[in-house]
């Protein structure tokens, strides 16, 4: 089945975002999946994916030319209280290196491309979680 631009690309990331999980041994929150994370310990952890659309761009002035369809994928690396950062920072880092810029994925026909360097931000820490948005 031929897939919309904003499914393929949903689709392209998310499925990228499940090797990573499985590479690492971890489960993994989808959108609009249900959902149940691990009981909070010191070693429990989990990612969660979050897909935030951005505008669309007009590539040229000409009413043929291609539009690029901008957006966030946001893996957010949950790790249980009194562990320590250290092991949720490896993870963190791992996902900027799985998802380095010039990254391309395919999916239905479009190209997919990770045109900036992802960064971690800040921890936070709640609920007995501590996670770093990536």
């Amino acid at each position: 089945m031929t897939e919309f631009v904003e499914v393929a690309i949903e689709i392209a990331l998310t499925t990228r975002a499940q090797a990573f999980a499985v590479s690492q041994s971890l489960q993994i929150s989808l959108p609009g999946i249900e959902f149940t994370p691990p009981e909070v310990s010191k070693t429990a952890k989990y990612l969660r994916a979050t897909l935030l659309t951005a505008d669309t761009a007009t590539i040229g002035i000409s009413s043929s030319c291609n539009d690029q369809h901008l957006g966030f994928l946001q893996l957010d690396v949950f790790f249980g209280n009194g562990g320590g950062e250290r092991a949720a920072r490896r993870v963190a880092a791992a996902i900027v290196s799985y998802f380095k810029r010039d990254t391309r994925l395919t999916s239905n026909g479009f190209n997919i491309d990770v045109t900036q360097t992802p960064r971690i931000g800040p921890s936070i820490t709640k609920d007995g979680w501590t996670s770093f948005p990536v």
